[in-house]
């Protein structure tokens, strides 16, 4: 017997930008995140969470994560508290929140001038001279 419409959960999906000097694999990139909401909201949190993450591109390094309407807040502040993956420095920023994958493509992925505005690829070098 299927859910009725009224009674699932409504999804939204993240849009967002791993910012980082070194290369990392799409592997390493895909754990490192998972690790970090499952460490911010812990195993039941993540669980209610339904976090996944749906669409990784390796090349711009831009993706698109799923999560609960309910917890699509936390999911968020634990992706920008991600500040390591594999013990280098990197960081997510996120592009946006959309209803649909197809619309998190075309609003925030597609448009290749608003993924790079803002990033300072020198906070990530280790001599920085402060």
């Amino acid at each position: 017997m299927a859910i009725p419409p009224s009674l699932r959960e409504r999804r939204r999906y993240i849009a967002f930008k791993v910012v980082a000097r070194p290369v990392f694999t799409p592997n390493q990139v895909i754990q490192g995140i998972k690790q970090s909401v499952l460490q911010f909201l812990g195993e039941l949190g993540y669980a209610d969470a339904n976090f996944e993450i749906v669409d990784y591109d390796h090349k711009n390094g831009t993706g698109i994560a799923r999560t609960t309407d309910k917890k699509k807040d936390e999911v968020i502040i634990a992706l920008t508290l991600l500040n390591t993956i594999q013990g280098k420095k990197a960081s997510i920023r996120i592009l946006g929140i959309s209803g649909t994958v197809k619309k998190a493509k075309e609003k925030f992925l597609a448009n290749k001038e608003n993924l790079f505005k803002g990033d300072n690829p020198q906070i990530y070098e280790e001599n920085r001279g402060d």
